[in-house]
């Protein structure tokens, strides 16, 4: 294993096809490239797959940090639950960054064909599992689908004009109300704080499955087999 002080030599670089959109990825030792083989298979990955989901907690945890430090000081007092917002623009941004950050929490915990990597409720620790569910389930019923639970509110009435405009045909009017953000209250657990916990679930597991590919695949191998599949541009399949 590389010591800190020693992965500063490691880089990389990335590009893109911009016709076919294939992603080619380069490594680099102290800037001289590195024999690399690519690695297939379940296992493989399911490891890559890990490192996705880290990134989508990653980005849950900074844009809701960004939607509350949008959210005006005093908009909420500890006594109140609810609060309607009136400057639509800020909120709106709000809400796209809190649905955004809903569905990325989620996708975390739901199977993948191609991530292979996926979290569990039983995995993450007893006292962080009721939010969870209240995050999932706003989810499913505001952010992807409209659910069984009416987070969202859209009504029909039909308007009477006063006496003296009883000639004027009543006409129809729809009011529409949906949730902009669901912030905790103090001492209660938030989104961004599910989803660092999140992170910290998918490290162990992918430093788990890292130590079992090397132990009982890669240093398995000879190493000249490795170097001459990098070379010849082989993949190597993990079974």
């Amino acid at each position: 294993m590389l010591k800190d002080t020693e992965l500063k030599h490691l880089t990389s670089s990335k590009t893109i096809d911009p016709i076919s959109g294939e992603i080619r990825v380069r490594y680099y030792w102290k800037r001289k490239p590195l024999p690399q083989v690519r690695l297939e298979g379940i296992l493989a990955e399911q490891l890559a797959g890990y490192t996705l989901i880290e990134k989508d907690l990653k980005n849950v945890v900074g844009w809701m940090k960004h939607a509350e430090s949008l959210v005006p000081a005093g908009h909420f007092k500890e006594e109140l639950n609810y609060k309607r917002s009136e400057n639509r623009e800020v909120f709106d941004l709000i809400k796209g960054l809190f649905v955004a950050s809903l569905v990325f929490y989620a996708k975390a915990f739901s199977p993948s064909e191609a991530r292979r990597a996926q979290l569990s409720r039983n995995s993450l620790d007893s006292r962080f599992r009721e939010q969870h569910d209240f995050y999932l389930q706003f989810r499913h019923s505001f952010a992807a689908h409209s659910g069984s639970e009416k987070v969202e509110l859209a009504r029909t009435y039909c308007l009477l004009f006063p006496n003296k405009h009883r000639t004027i045909e009543p006409m129809l009017a729809i009011a529409r109300l949906q949730p902009d953000i669901a912030l905790p209250k103090p001492n209660d657990i938030g989104l961004s704080e599910l989803a660092v916990h999140a992170i910290e679930i998918a490290n162990k597991k992918f430093d788990k499955l890292s130590d079992k590919i090397m132990k009982e695949h890669i240093l398995l191998l000879d190493k000249e087999i490795l170097y001459k599949s990098a070379k010849r541009g082989q993949k190597i399949v993990l079974r």
